[in-house]
């Protein structure tokens, strides 16, 4: 009997164990599939406390180590090189210039100035007028604006410009700025004369700045909730001449929630309100003028080959929008919008909302939304992009717009991994972005072109005209399945340093399998086996063609492909 009790607990012990262990197993793949799922939800306490220590790692310990990543486009491959930020740097918001001498200057949301010079990035002297932040901290603290919130993130420093004037050179600042005495704020933008010299010797003191023009009427706080909505303001810059500045502003959230029955009371169609606008502004004289109107928050401008500024707008729930601004013009906001809010309900003060009948239209609206930053007209950077519009998004994609005789033909988005905050184009031609991940991108096309022309001029010291003639026909068939850029994609893989290369090792996902059976390493001799009997040397291949029937063409074009390796 006392055998009998010690085997049953033995048993019953045994199969607690189990279920322990079940138990504990089953819990953990529970609790490992929630904690995926909230790392992959972007503004999850989680996934925010990972990007944060990963960030964090990146700026002690990055920065002076730029990775590139290749990232295939429709019509170009491009390389992107990725530099980590200070963390003193607070991104989120903020803006881009060139500092007209090679460099790269960054203002961040709280208004700290940093220039980007040859692989590293440092913080300069400038101090940035003051919008009167710990005023507004201050009043808020001791319960002088009643029941309304701030998010101070959101009120910042937008966007920063080296202007030229003749041959003298002017940093502008744009700027959320409070007014403690009237208890109101404004987008403002201020001025101070650049030094000569050094731009990282440039010292500028609160002294030096000149407010060239505040928004008008100045806005009053939300009585609660969010007093000021501050990413909604706009606040790009761009030269327009010598003295002129286009400068956007957008309504703060003002006329999200318009009250449908009095549309007069929208900012944006106010010809009396600066908001939900693009002006133009003569730093020199300071006088303002309204030369578009009907925004919400055009957070992207540029100007294109034309002249003709660029505009992004970016809309509530969908209703982004890339527009083409004319003297005069008005997009409809918020009367009217492709867009819809974020309860659901639909955009615009009319009976419909899904057009834009008498108001100026978009030359593309994007739908699902994109969350425009940044517009950029592209010039000198590659023939294939040269003349395109990028519009950079904070869904992590820039957004390449093609056209032709003033028509979108097509809109190539391209996941860069990161939120594009804002553009330029560097004097080298390469596209710098600001991104809210403490990054900081350069981007440079990696060109096929360069190794085509290689190509020829390898293949011109064949002395047989009849011979050469062959092989580059018979290598301009190859190319319309195989790339020639490193990690160009294509039908097949690229041909880019074949030589060398272990079978099925390129940057291509379609492989048979026969080839890696049939060859270790390619080399001159197994690729000429290859070209001129593919199925005889790996039976089973997937390159349905019967290869070359002359030898001589054969080893000539193996010959040069294997040269191609050693092109930078």
């Amino acid at each position: 009997m006392a055998y009998f009790l010690t085997r049953t607990r033995i048993i019953l012990a045994l199969v607690a164990a189990v279920v322990f262990v079940l138990s504990t197993l089953l819990f953990g793949v529970f609790l490992g599939f929630d904690v995926s799922k909230k790392l992959q939800r972007e503004n999850s306490p989680q996934s925010r406390f990972v990007r944060k220590i990963i960030r964090g790692y990146g700026a002690a310990f990055l920065q002076d180590r730029p990775t590139q990543v290749a990232i295939p486009t429709n019509r170009l491959n491009l390389i992107l090189t990725e530099y980590y930020v200070p963390l003193e740097l607070k991104n989120g918001a903020g803006g881009m210039s060139n500092d007209n001498v090679g460099g790269v200057l960054i203002v961040d949301l709280e208004g700290k100035v940093f220039r980007f010079w040859e692989g590293r990035i440092e913080r300069l002297d400038i101090v940035t007028p003051n919008s009167n932040v710990d005023t507004l901290r201050r009043q808020l603290k001791d319960g002088d604006l009643g029941n309304t919130q701030i998010n101070f993130g959101h009120f910042r420093y937008n966007d920063i410009l080296v202007h030229a004037s003749g041959e003298d050179y002017f940093l502008l600042v744009s700027y959320s700025e409070w007014h403690a005495e009237n208890r109101c704020f404004t987008s403002t933008l201020a001025k101070a004369p650049l030094p000569a010299g050094d731009p990282s010797e440039w010292i500028i003191s609160e002294e030096d700045w000149t407010i060239v023009t505040r928004t008008q009427p100045c806005l009053q706080l939300y009585e609660s909730g969010f007093g000021i909505r501050g990413a909604e303001a706009g606040g790009r810059i761009i030269s327009r001449s010598d003295t002129e500045v286009l400068w956007t502003s957008g309504v703060y959230n003002r006329d999200d929630n318009i009250d449908k029955a009095h549309p007069e009371a929208s900012l944006a169609q106010d010809d009396n309100s600066d908001y939900g606008k693009v002006l133009l502004v003569d730093i020199e004289r300071r006088t303002v003028r309204t030369i578009a109107k009907g925004l919400r928050n055009p957070q992207g401008i540029d100007i294109d080959g034309l002249g003709n500024p660029l505009v992004t707008d970016h809309g509530m729930r969908g209703g982004d929008e890339l527009n083409v601004v004319r003297d005069g013009a008005n997009f409809g906001y918020p009367l009217v919008t492709l867009g819809t809010k974020y309860g659901g309900n639909p955009g615009g003060i009319k009976s419909y909302h899904t057009g834009h009948s008498g108001f100026d239209k978009p030359i593309v609206a994007f739908v699902p939304s994109i969350a425009p930053s940044s517009v950029l007209y592209v010039k000198n950077f590659h023939p294939n992009w040269d003349g395109n519009i990028l519009v950079g998004g904070l869904r992590r994609k820039l957004h390449r717009v093609y056209m032709e005789d003033g028509d979108v033909l097509f809109v190539e988005p391209i996941d860069v991994g990161y939120k594009i905050r804002d553009m330029v184009q560097t004097g080298d031609g390469q596209i710098a972005i600001f991104t809210n991940d403490n990054k900081l991108i350069f981007i440079k096309p990696e060109t096929t072109s360069v190794h085509y022309e290689r190509f020829q001029t390898l293949l011109a010291a064949e002395s047989d005209l009849e011979i050469r003639t062959a092989t580059q026909s018979m290598f301009d068939g190859c190319l319309e399945c195989h790339g020639l850029a490193e990690n160009e994609p294509g039908r097949g893989p690229t041909l880019y340093g074949i030589c060398r290369r272990k079978p099925g090792r390129a940057n291509f996902t379609n492989y048979s399998g026969a080839l890696s059976q049939a060859v270790d390493i390619w080399d001159q001799d197994s690729l000429v086996r290859f070209v001129t009997d593919p199925e005889g040397t790996a039976p089973g291949t997937s390159m349905a063609w019967e290869g070359i029937s002359r030898p001589e063409v054969a080893e000539l074009l193996v010959k040069n492909l294997c040269q191609l390796v050693h092109v930078p």
